[in-house]
């Protein structure tokens, strides 16, 4: 289990990106059990921006402590991640 290709997402039509916040919120419920209660949104962007965003929230659990998270992660076609 994984990731969709980034390359169907963005050649993918209108769903795709919908399908890879799917994805997302998947992979970070299977392999980091550290942050629970995930949330992944797709923010939608303007024509001009060739940018895929998704904002990522949830809870991270670190020694019973509970803390607010919150990431955005764009992608850009060349399908180079950054994670803020």
């Amino acid at each position: 289990m994984g990731l969709v290709d980034l390359t169907d997402v963005f050649h993918g039509g209108e769903d795709a990106p919908m399908f890879l916040s799917r994805s997302l919120q998947r992979a970070i419920q299977v392999y980091e059990p550290r942050i629970t209660n995930v949330q992944v949104f797709h923010l939608q962007r303007d024509e001009s921006d060739p940018l895929l965003r998704f904002e990522i929230r949830g809870q991270l659990v670190v020694d019973g402590a509970r803390t607010q998270v919150l990431f955005e992660t764009r992608i850009d076609p060349s399908r180079r991640v950054m994670i803020r």
